[in-house]
């Protein structure tokens, strides 16, 4: 997809709250954004590596300025206001997840007889 396109598929984020839009680059890196019931925008790159995502709450406005800076690669290190937040234990997670255990024996396929 070329930047003019994502640039126009961008605008998608004003329409509702909680829409979603990702780009992936060719080092399978991932900048994803989600508009706020605030009217702001929160952008992430998830870092599987390091167990978290690297984001913070930004303007529309910032989403079009990363978007036409983008070099055609995603790197954590260009957003300087990214917070590191860690995906350790949460309600969603794995550890806190009662079958874990039988999901981890089984192949997805199985639960599905």
């Amino acid at each position: 997809m070329t930047k003019e396109n994502i640039l126009k598929k961008i605008e998608m984020l004003n329409e509702h709250n909680d829409n979603f839009f990702g780009i992936i680059d060719s080092n399978d890196a991932t900048l994803q954004f989600r508009a706020t019931p605030e009217s702001k925008v929160w952008a992430e790159i998830p870092i599987p590596k390091e167990k978290g995502s690297y984001g913070a709450e930004i303007e529309y406005q910032e989403v079009v300025t990363i978007l036409k800076e983008l070099d055609g690669s995603i790197d954590k290190n260009n957003y300087s206001n990214f917070g590191f937040d860690s995906w350790g234990k949460t309600n969603n997670s794995i550890e806190n997840d009662p079958c874990a255990e039988i999901k981890n024996e089984k192949k997805w396929w199985q639960f599905l007889k």
